[in-house]
């Protein structure tokens, strides 16, 4: 991928270059978007040339190569990586289902959790409550994280002017995915296996809804907390409910002062009513 060679003199604006790990490559230039596609069974996408503006001499123009991928646990072997094992693809989208069922606390001989007959006046299902209703409830959202440690310093999130936003672009049907705060420092499983673990998680801010992912331009914007106070390897780790079926690409976008700064890499997803999985 070649790049023309920077002038003497060009202004202090930069460039980010984001490199999902194997899928594709998006050039961000300001606002302007260029996404080259690297195809199924290939290794390299087509060529792309930047010409840098020629500005007042004694400026410097600075163009960032960032490696910033989004992932999930694409090929479900119980963790995510960067490496491009868990890369999703509009050919091998994340499949996930719905959460259309209703769980809840039932008190029988013993306390014990349960999915019952949902979307009914008494009983509506999960994905038209709010939050996370109880631990049975949590095997009905999987894990998405965003390394932004690339970025270094030079996305700083405590930069009030910053915003994230999620969005969906459908390609079919009327997908919609809501957003959770993770628990687990690390983003890891121990909500599904570990109680204490998991009533945590359905307990404080862990159980509220940060925003739901919808089919707009403008998307929602996720909460800062979701992302502000960034840990050790400046990984975010969120949890994500299937709001609605359909297939699409959830796309996280950072944007200053109504601009797009950053689009991250998109997950492609594909998500069905749990008896056509």
């Amino acid at each position: 991928m070649p790049v023309t060679p920077l002038p003497q003199g060009t202004s202090t604006d930069t460039f980010f270059w984001q490199i999902p790990a194997a899928a594709y490559t998006v050039v961000e230039e300001d606002t302007t978007t260029v996404e080259l596609i690297i195809p199924q069974g290939g290794t390299v996408s087509a060529d792309y040339e930047l010409e840098p503006p020629i500005v007042a001499a004694g400026m410097v123009h600075i163009v960032s190569l960032i490696a910033m991928p989004v992932a999930v646990d694409a090929n479900r072997d119980g963790t995510i990586t960067f490496d491009g094992q868990d890369t999703t693809t509009a050919e091998n989208p994340y499949a996930f289902w719905v959460n259309d069922d209703r769980d809840m606390g039932l008190n029988t001989d013993e306390w014990e959790e349960d999915d019952v007959l949902g979307n009914t006046s008494e009983y509506p299902s999960d994905n038209l409550e709010p939050g996370l209703t109880c631990r049975r409830d949590l095997e009905d959202v999987s894990r998405v994280w965003i390394d932004l440690s690339g970025f270094g310093s030079a996305l700083n999130t405590h930069d009030a002017n910053i915003k994230l936003y999620a969005r969906i672009e459908s390609s079919e049907g009327h997908p919609e995915v809501t957003l959770f705060r993770a628990l687990e420092a690390d983003g890891g499983r121990k909500y599904l296996t570990d109680n204490d673990v998991g009533y945590n998680q359905i307990h404080g801010s862990y159980e509220e809804e940060l925003c739901t992912a919808v089919a707009t331009p403008q998307g929602s914007e996720v909460p800062r907390q979701a992302w502000e106070d960034l840990p050790a390897d400046r990984v975010v780790h969120l949890l994500f409910e299937g709001k609605w079926s359909g297939k699409g690409k959830l796309i996280l976008e950072f944007r200053k002062g109504g601009e797009i700064l950053v689009k991250l890499p998109p997950v492609f997803l594909n998500l069905m009513e749990v008896e056509d999985m």
